[in-house]
This record gives structure tokens, sequence and C-alpha cells, in this order.
């Protein structure tokens, strides 16, 4: 698999979660736009592994949970 870069918008941890979701632009080693992923409302990414995007999920009562998300291409 090749290396790509995923460019959006960075909130800290102990920011409230956001109830509209991120847009993150994916470009390749290269620099070319390869398309954009739209991450569900309050969830914080973590890590992306090959076809999964993992991060955690905070609820309107601040609790957190991990969260999978299937990254289709």
């Amino acid at each position: 698999d090749t290396p790509t870069s995923w460019q959006g918008k960075r909130v800290g941890p102990e920011a409230p979660p956001d109830a509209t979701p991120d847009r993150w632009w994916v470009f390749d080693p290269d620099g070319r736009w390869l398309g954009e992923v739209v991450t569900p409302p309050g969830l914080r990414l973590e890590v992306i592994v090959d076809d999964a995007l993992w991060g955690v999920h905070r609820d309107a009562f601040g609790v957190e949970t991990i969260r999978r998300h299937r990254l289709v291409r």
C-alpha cells in the first residue's frame, strides 16, 4: 500500500464533541489529491490502518468509546 497524507482540522482531546462531521483531504506521497473522507461527528481520529479508521468518540455526557469505521475507497 502507498502511504498517504491526511489533512484536516486538529482538535485537542479536551474539546467538546463537534456536532458536525470532519472533512479530511487525502493526498498521495507526490502531493496528488486522492479524495475526501468525512468522519462522523464527535469522533477524534487517532489512526488509519489499511481500510479502517480508528478513533475516540465522546458522547453528549462526556463518555468516550473506541470506534472503528470502515474506509470505503
